[in-house]
């Protein structure tokens, strides 16, 4: 379980440029829950995940994992809690290595090391089990150096690696930002499988809406160092009938025709069958809508700024 409370952290206090990045900024993660969340350029999702693993340390605040505080502990001291895939398929591997030597690495974190043979015969034969996984080939290419492999496949072979040994947290910092769409939706389906056959917890940062809203189980947005919308667990916001809970069982009709269906107290009504198979009306509470209106509401912003600085002369206007 993660908990953070609190946290605040200012860039570059006490000059122009000050620019508090945290600004008491609370969220709690169940064990087991993977959390999506989003935000614009400059919320504090980065910052809040260099906090969480420890690159960074919070001006103030506190942050727990399962009930351990680790907020002075820097990186190395929380690496066998916390595992990290970046952002840049180059940053989570050593290109000069093979790939069982990237995946020894990994397998040793967290742990005391001395001198000694990194491999040996069980560990080839478990790295081979483990990438056969990915479906790549890439069990057979054990003794080829990591850099000549390509931008996706060297993301899923950093994803594995977060996922060898067991960790408390597993933190995905907008890991397909920079895959193509093919590549970066089976990364995507991948890190679904790692985290629900681990049962790990984990924490996605993603400018995805739709990746946010198809991927975990809740979603969070940022804004400012602040949370501003916590979407909670899906499943709790399953589409079924909002006054009779037979209607959800029944498979969905393909046509127009009404149906009916019984009452808890007995009573019958009827409704149109197409209600049990479509998508959940959007009204004001639905997360995708409150999240596309917020989205309109910063781009008008920008759009009148815009405007203000082309009439006064400073340029950037639309």
């Amino acid at each position: 379980m993660l908990r953070a409370q609190q946290l605040e952290m200012t860039f570059n206090p006490g000059t122009p440029i000050e620019n508090r990045v945290l600004r008491g900024l609370s969220l709690e993660i169940p064990t087991g829950q993977f959390v999506t969340v989003i935000g614009s350029n400059g919320a504090g999702k980065s910052t809040f995940l260099n906090a969480v693993s420890g690159d960074l340390i919070v001006d103030k605040g506190r942050i727990e994992i399962d009930g351990k505080d680790v907020t002075r502990m820097n990186a190395w001291q929380r690496s066998g809690m916390v595992a990290r895939v970046f952002q840049d398929p180059m940053a989570g591997t050593c290109e000069a290595l093979t790939i069982e030597e990237n995946m020894a690495l990994a397998w040793k974190r967290g742990e005391r090391r001395a001198f000694g043979f990194a491999l040996n015969r069980n560990l080839r034969e478990m790295f081979r089990e483990k990438l056969s996984i990915l479906k790549l080939g890439l069990e057979n290419r054990l003794a080829d150096r990591i850099g000549l492999l390509s931008g996706g496949q060297r993301q899923a072979v950093s994803l594995l690696m977060a996922s060898l040994r067991p960790s408390r947290i597993l933190l995905l910092d907008e890991h397909t930002a920079a895959l193509d769409p093919k590549t970066a939706a089976f990364v995507l389906e991948l890190t679904a499988k790692i985290v629900e056959a681990g049962q790990l917890t984990a924490m996605m940062v993603t400018h995805s809406m739709r990746q946010a809203l198809d991927y975990g189980s809740r979603t969070v947005m940022l804004h400012e160092g602040q949370v501003i919308l916590d979407v909670p667990d899906r499943s709790a916001r399953a589409s079924t009938c909002p006054t009779c809970c037979a209607c959800s069982s029944r498979p969905a009709a393909r046509s127009w025709t009404t149906t009916s269906c019984c009452w808890p107290d007995g009573a019958r009504h009827r409704h149109r069958a197409r209600h049990a198979r479509r998508r959940p009306r959007r009204g004001a509470g639905d997360p995708a809508c409150l999240l596309r209106r917020w989205l309109r509401g910063r781009r008008r912003a920008h759009r009148q700024a815009a405007r203000r600085r082309a009439a006064h002369g400073l340029g950037g206007g639309t």
